[in-house]
């Protein structure tokens, strides 16, 4: 996934809002498809077919990848402000951070909240958060034609504030049918941010490999958020007051974006006079 998505920002660079959501909705119905298809693998074989018919879909994509994709070397002639690349990275860096923590913290654990609030069984709870999944699969393959004519920055601002009030609607409300439509509109919200923003990085960014350093972070947050909802949760007896660092979470990133506006500017490049 890392790879492919510094391929699509190469290729791509101030266009690939729309290629990286289609990406990310291609991947999350793999993720989707994945457990489902390898349980009726175990039913009626062992995990050893299992691991082989793996190897086969891992030889497939590498062949693939050998014959389909052509690595264009990237355009250096011009160059811009190294001091303003680096605070670019910085910004996106802490943005995905946030934005990747937000998305593991949902998914680790709206099931226990939803069985806490409604105080049902795992299995209805379980039931209820996969609300949220419904949202966010369709809303990514939605959003992946939609931003082929529309603005991604508008769609970006968008989605975060969508996306606040409807984590600010889960965390307050406890009759089930809004904490339901709440956990349905904050997938569909989620869904485009992480895409967009990568996208957004790639437009201004000189060197699309200056991404190792997002995805590096973003991973990272994706064990922070969680862990630290976990710590909140526990101290004050309260998921509650655990799961509030959504909203927390997405108000910081409305904060940070009229940071966006402000791409990293191409400085001329030297010209090459004649000897």
């Amino acid at each position: 996934m890392t790879a492919v998505s510094m391929y699509v920002g190469r290729r791509f660079a101030d266009r690939s809002a729309a290629p990286l959501t289609l990406l990310n909705f291609s991947w999350s119905i793999g993720a989707f498809l994945a457990p489902l298809l390898a349980a009726r693998i175990l039913l009626h074989h062992n995990y050893r077919a299992a691991y082989v018919t793996l190897a086969l879909a891992a030889i497939v994509a590498a062949a693939a990848c050998w014959f389909g994709l052509e690595d264009d070397p990237q355009n250096h002639t011009i160059t811009r402000s190294q001091t303003f690349q680096v605070r670019w990275v910085i910004l996106f860096a802490l943005l995905t951070f946030l934005e990747v923590g937000i998305e593991n913290t949902t998914a680790t654990w709206l099931a226990t909240y939803a069985q806490r609030v409604s105080r049902a069984g795992t299995a209805l709870a379980a039931a209820a958060s996969s609300l949220y999944w419904c949202g966010f699969l369709a809303s990514r393959g939605l959003f992946s034609l939609v931003l082929l004519r529309a603005d991604p920055v508008k769609v970006l601002r968008g989605a975060v504030i969508v996306g606040l009030a409807a984590a600010a609607l889960l965390v307050t409300v406890s009759e089930v049918q809004a904490r339901n439509a709440a956990m349905i509109l904050l997938g569909a919200a989620l869904a485009p941010i992480f895409p967009l923003l990568l996208a957004r990085f790639f437009a201004g960014a000189e060197d699309s490999s200056n991404s190792r350093w997002i995805l590096a972070i973003c991973g990272f947050g994706g064990s922070v958020l969680p862990w630290l909802t976990g710590w909140i949760s526990a101290t004050t007896h309260n998921l509650h007051f655990g799961l509030a660092t959504v909203p927390a979470a997405l108000f910081l990133i409305l904060c940070m974006m009229p940071a966006l506006r402000f791409a990293p500017q191409p400085l001329p490049a030297n010209p090459i006079r004649p000897s």
